[in-house]
């Protein structure tokens, strides 16, 4: 068996280390925030630190794909969550177990208390360690005209982890790139987008005995130059984010909790949302919104051995279709395996990983960088006051014909839900001879394929912001 080296101690790094122990091996996961987290669900949300984690008090979901890899490789870990509150929803709102295998369902909770619920499961275990401390270098040796090949993390306080394999989970700020190349390795492979948007966030609590409103959840209503959503969370809390340019001149107005509220307000479908509802937070806001893609062995050559990257340090998409957690998991799990069968420092692990991630995600990640870069052209236009383009390549406009339809056809709807929870492709679905037929028929029949825009105009926004 191993000694896995963990790198953060995420959501990245518990399920690595969840998965890795339930095998056998014995793993040292290594945390640079050394506040614990506070045993109240509410003093967990309002008063744990987590400085490396720009995102903690953001909306947050777990896909039903990330769903099913915790019911069969750490079920208790779901129960986990549900025991600090968090509700597993469909899309319509409905309750499910956490059991069920077959429904389409995602965890809605927030980060900070289902990440603490996620955390005691793992450090509950004898072959899991934390070691508080903050990563400074990694140690590492030459052999031959081989990949430098990690044997263990150097901590800024001169200490050193030794391990068989160092895993980097430590998320979208993660230092590997440098940390490779003091070792000697070669550049990593890295590709990007900057995306010049911000998200504010203000979390609301639903009065006693008020429920969510029924519905597709969660609820976005779109504007030219903004998506407003409501998005549910645990024990009747909920957030409401408004996501806007940085180069819009009232985006500084908005984190006011009087500005923000009152735009809040004058959305047309948010009423049973914010009826019988107090704000619990003034708006949060996250900028520096990138997609980032990195890999250990760019065009098929590994540039080290003994190192795996996982979880946002590995990839990063903008958290809008919350595929973070997600992604996160399905590298775990293949880690975990892998280091069943495989040599773990070989230069062929390496590039066997990186393989995977380019058949399994990468094809997600290219689609968040096309939806990303049209919603951007989007809201900048519509910030100097020209219409917004229709999508012109065929997946983008597959994709719109069925958001379009799917709320006229239960069938289509659960097949976008299936697609949008990363449990079926846009390819799969063309091919279905039910849906691929129907959005034919609607790309056929013409017309606008934007969707629809309910939410304020520019004119009444710049109303209510001032």
């Amino acid at each position: 068996m191993a000694h896995v080296a963990v790198i953060g101690a995420g959501f990245a790094g518990l399920a690595t280390g969840l998965f890795l122990a339930r095998r056998g091996h014995t793993v040292e996961l290594i945390e640079k925030d050394a506040a614990a987290p506070p045993d109240d669900v509410e003093a967990c949300f309002a008063d744990w630190t987590r400085r490396g984690v720009a995102q903690a008090r953001q909306p947050h979901l777990l896909l039903s794909r990330g769903v099913r890899v915790l019911q069969e490789e750490a079920p208790e870990t779901l129960a986990a969550f549900c025991a600090a509150g968090a509700s597993l929803l469909t899309n319509l709102g409905q309750r499910k177990q956490a059991g069920d295998r077959e429904a389409v369902f995602f965890v809605a909770a927030r980060r900070l208390p289902m990440e603490a619920a996620m955390r005691g499961e793992t450090l509950g275990r004898p072959s899991i360690s934390l070691t508080l401390g903050e990563v400074d270098g990694l140690i590492a040796r030459r052999e031959g005209g081989e990949p430098p090949l990690v044997t263990g993390v150097a901590l800024a306080d001169g200490r050193k982890v030794e391990a068989d394999l160092v895993v980097d989970a430590s998320g979208r700020w993660s230092k590997a790139p440098e940390h490779l190349a003091a070792i000697g390795a070669d550049p990593v492979g890295e590709t990007s987008q900057d995306l010049q948007f911000c998200y504010l966030s203000q979390w609301r609590r639903k009065r006693a005995g008020a429920p969510f409103p029924p519905g597709f959840m969660p609820l976005t209503i779109n504007s030219a130059f903004a998506p407003f959503i409501c998005f549910p969370a645990d024990g009747g809390v909920f957030s409401v984010t408004m996501a806007v340019s940085l180069n819009d001149p009232l985006r500084g107005k908005l984190r006011r909790p009087e500005v923000f509220e009152r735009v809040a307000n004058a959305i047309k479908g948010f009423e049973p949302w914010l009826d019988q509802t107090d704000a619990i937070t003034e708006p949060q806001v996250m900028a520096r919104i990138e997609n980032r893609w990195r890999s250990l062995a760019p065009e098929g050559r590994a540039v080290v051995r003994g190192f795996a990257l996982v979880g946002d340090s590995a990839i990063h998409t903008n958290p809008t279709f919350g595929r973070g957690i997600s992604f996160a998991c399905l590298q775990a799990r293949w880690l975990a395996e892998a280091l069943e069968e495989r040599d773990l420092r070989s230069a062929a692990f390496t590039r066997e990983f990186e393989a995977w991630k380019v058949a399994e995600l990468l094809g997600w990640y290219q689609a968040q960088l096309v939806a990303d870069g049209r919603r951007l052209a989007g809201i900048e236009r519509a910030l100097r006051g020209q219409a917004l383009p229709e999508p012109d390549d065929a997946p983008s406009r597959f994709v719109a014909a069925l958001s379009l339809i799917a709320p006229e056809n239960p069938q289509i709807a659960a097949a976008l839900s299936r697609m949008m929870h990363m449990l079926t492709t846009p390819q799969e679905l063309a091919r279905d001879p039910v849906v691929g037929p129907a959005v034919a028929k609607r790309l056929e029949a013409g017309g606008c394929l934007l969707p629809p825009m309910a939410g304020p105009s520019r004119a009444e926004f710049e109303a209510l912001v001032a």
